[in-house]
């Protein structure tokens, strides 16, 4: 976005030519995103510590970590380097160690073997939910799935149940009432399937649309 805004100037300002160097524009991203998280950053703690939001500190860590209770994550990463370990029973003993003291840790974990680069990887299931989870409730629509039925598709679970519903009632008339999509698509898209289901079944079916319904609710009435 910078570049955009400020490149054009170059014309006028000779400085502004830097921002043709993919180097500079990367150097100038990094510096931006440090000063929005300086900016922002506290604000995001100080609204996570009024909701109760923060790092449950495990009696199996160093107690140099008790500070830290209660203080706000997002996620994060553990690195750990012994590049300068060249023995191998030395990297074993680390492994072991490390191995020992997770097994404290409720949560199930795996650790790899000690990398070329000496680098351990160590993955840890999570044991709790996540920042979103806690900030947000599921969709009432999609039930956190982010997919709904199409107009479509709701229109032929209607019709199997005006497949099951018809039979067992001597009515002459079915109501269904559902969503304003659904009953336009099935007056519209879907008119003469409904006429072929209407012989079929013998009764007619009469429309009606509930403004609460959502896109997959619906109800056949005899």
């Amino acid at each position: 976005m910078l570049y955009h805004l400020l490149y054009p100037l170059h014309t006028k300002i000779s400085g502004f030519n830097l921002f043709q160097y993919i180097t500079f524009r990367s150097a100038m991203a990094a510096l931006t995103a440090l000063l929005i998280s300086f900016i922002i950053g506290p604000r995001i703690i100080r609204f996570l510590h009024k909701k109760h939001i923060g790092e449950e500190i495990k009696s199996l860590g160093p107690e140099s970590h008790i500070s830290k209770k209660g203080t706000p994550t997002m996620g994060g990463i553990i690195i750990l380097d012994f590049i300068d370990m060249l023995d191998d029973e030395h990297k074993c003993q680390v492994q072991r160690e490390l191995a020992r003291a997770l097994g404290k840790d409720n949560a199930k974990t795996v650790i790899s073997e000690i990398s070329p680069l000496g680098l351990i990887e160590m993955t840890r299931r999570r044991t709790r939910e996540s920042l979103g989870q806690i900030l947000n409730n599921p969709c009432e629509v999609c039930a956190g799935s982010g997919y709904q039925k199409s107009a479509e598709t709701v229109c032929y679970e209607i019709f199997r149940e005006i497949m099951d519903v018809a039979p067992n009632h001597e009515n002459e008339m079915l109501l269904v009432v559902a969503s304003q999509l659904v009953v336009d698509r099935l007056l519209d898209e879907e008119s003469g399937t409904v006429a072929m289901l209407e012989e079929l079944v013998g009764k007619t079916v009469k429309y009606e649309v509930e403004p609460m319904y959502t896109q997959e609710q619906f109800d056949v009435v005899p």
